[in-house]
C-alpha cells in the first residue's frame, strides 16, 4: 500500500468514526482544539498529519490511533 492510498483510508477512518459520534468538523475541531479546514484535509488524505495530531484525533474519537490504523488493515 502506497502513502497516498493509506492517507485516503486513515481520513476515511477518522470521518467514518466522527460521524458515528454524531459530531460535525466544526464540532469535532473545536473539542479537540483544531480547526475545520485541517480535519477536512485530513479526512480527504491530504498532507502530512504529525503523530501528535493523530493521536489527538483518536483522542477525541475516544479511541487510540492503534485501534484506528487495525482497522484499516483489516
Amino acid at each position: 500500500m502506497d502513502d497516498a492510498m493509506l492517507k485516503k483510508m486513515l481520513g476515511a477512518e477518522i470521518r467514518r468514526r466522527r460521524n458515528a459520534a454524531g459530531l460535525s468538523q466544526q464540532e469535532f475541531a473545536q473539542s479537540i482544539g483544531m480547526n475545520r479546514t485541517r480535519i477536512r484535509e485530513i479526512e480527504r488524505g491530504e498532507g502530512n498529519p504529525q503523530l501528535n495530531t493523530l493521536l489527538r484525533i483518536a483522542s477525541g474519537l475516544g479511541t487510540t490511533l492503534q485501534k484506528i490504523f487495525s482497522s484499516i488493515s483489516d
